[in-house]
């Protein structure tokens, strides 16, 4: 992890060439922005535990290990980091690439094509951040929508366990009092039928049992 910049608002980019890595980090880290270095998803996401959500991530789509895409998918389904704007770095955005981005449920907010013009690179950081384009703008809407269904989904899958558990504490005394006087009938049986293996209450004894 490499950071170049401390300032008011944070750039993380995953990039594994550190020449292109160190070129974001001198163009977007001139006093603007603070920008961190990583070399791949790996280093990010073993980081991540300890880091707090930038505002925005530039990410390279072929990486070691994990391609830009799925990087994107998994930051995605957690509710604190899927707010966060993302822009694909790319040198041949295909036609499926952008097909395929389009599938994920906030799609992101564009391709930086390699090499990219640090002019470029600039004005597109600046404008996604801004979010005042109206397609920037409605992103970050449905990123936030996205967060809120997550937490939502996890709130509820949590009160389920909590019933479960309370369900379970709440009939524990009740299954004992059965399994107590199933205990009783047991031994009231057992003198009824003594060694007599042949018994129809023994029998349907030891098939409950079974």
């Amino acid at each position: 992890m490499t950071q170049f910049l401390d300032a008011a608002q944070r750039v993380f980019v995953i990039e594994d060439d550190p020449v292109q890595r160190k070129l974001y980090g001198r163009v977007l880290g001139g006093g603007t922005y603070s920008v961190v270095g990583f070399g791949s998803p790996a280093e990010f996401f073993t980081a991540q535990p300890q880091l707090q959500p930038p505002d925005l991530m530039l990410i390279d789509v072929l990486l070691p290990g994990m391609d830009g895409l799925s990087v994107t998918a998994r930051l995605e389904q957690d509710p604190l980091w899927c707010v966060v704007p993302v822009i694909l770095m790319t040198a041949s955005p295909t036609p499926d690439l952008v097909r395929a981005s389009q599938r994920l449920p906030v799609p992101p907010e564009g391709f930086l094509a390699k090499p990219a013009d640090p002019r470029a690179i600039l004005r597109l950081v600046r404008t996604v951040i801004a979010a005042e384009d109206p397609a920037h703008l409605l992103r970050k809407l449905q990123r936030h929508r996205l967060s809120l269904t997550i937490s939502l989904q996890c709130a509820i899958r949590e009160i389920a366990e909590a019933e479960t558990i309370v369900g379970q504490q709440l009939d524990a005394p009740r299954r004992f009092l059965e399994v107590r006087r199933e205990l009783q009938e047991a031994r009231v049986t057992e003198k009824q039928v003594g060694g007599d293996a042949s018994s129809p209450i023994r029998r349907n004894l030891a098939a409950r049992i079974q």
